[in-house]
């Protein structure tokens, strides 16, 4: 039993051992996010090992104005000027008594964000200056304090998903038959057909007919037509 509790107590050091170690800042440049889209907010740190106090910093990072830009940037150093603008944030800061305190480390946070018309691809920040020093006891020489390891990451960036094409709804018509469209598309018989200004009904279906008949034609239509049921009744009457 207690080998097990020994054993379990092993694990769980390990864990936590690991868990703090993955935990720890990145010496140099690191991100919130790798995987952005088109719009969003995220961090850009700097960050520095614990080490014995300096006299003067120098940071700069870069990175591509046409798809981000900083929101914020006000780092906290003792003696420092800071500035951003297109495609970069910067500080510098100069102490005569070296009193930028590097006991806990140093962590500089920039807030950012991507461009809401930003085209999708791969991009970097890069660290271009990054320098902690302190003068020496001999008054011009200088002691250099920070090595970062991480001078340069990148993002990926998605852009924002096109909107489908709208439907103009007006200009779809939807027939319903070929009838229903014929008696849409002319009038009823009723007005003057001999002189060529209606549409006549079709003598078979009873639907107006969609082209214009002239006179001439509609007259022999109706003779025609009054001569085949006299036949009709003539035949009719042989017949009987």
């Amino acid at each position: 039993m207690k080998l097990k509790l020994w054993v379990a107590a092993l694990v769980t050091a390990a864990a936590c051992f690991s868990l703090t170690a993955s935990a720890a800042p990145v010496n140099g440049l690191s991100v919130s996010d790798g995987d952005l889209e088109a719009g969003e907010r995220f961090t850009v740190t700097v960050s520095a090992p614990a080490s014995v106090n300096a006299d003067a910093a120098a940071v700069r990072v870069e990175f591509d104005p046409d798809v981000f830009e900083v929101e914020s940037w006000a780092p906290s150093v003792s003696g420092g000027l800071y500035n951003s603008g297109d495609g970069f944030f910067a500080l510098s800061a100069a102490n005569a008594a070296r009193n930028i305190d590097l006991s806990g480390g140093l962590a500089l946070s920039a807030d950012m964000k991507v461009k809401k018309d930003a085209a999708d691809g791969t991009y970097s920040f890069r660290l271009t200056l990054h320098d902690l020093t302190y003068v020496k006891d001999n008054g011009y020489d200088y002691e250099t304090l920070w090595s970062p390891e991480v001078t340069e990451i990148s993002v990926n960036v998605a852009a924002p998903a096109e909107a489908p094409a709208s439907v103009d709804t007006a200009a779809v018509q939807t027939v319903t038959s070929p009838a229903g469209t014929a008696a849409a598309a002319a009038p009823a018989d009723t007005a003057d057909v001999s002189a060529g200004k209606a549409n006549p009904l079709n003598p078979h279906t009873g639907v107006a007919i969609a082209v214009a008949v002239p006179a001439g034609l509609v007259g022999c239509a109706l003779l025609a037509r009054k001569i085949v049921k006299r036949r009709k009744r003539t035949k009719k009457y042989i017949d009987d």
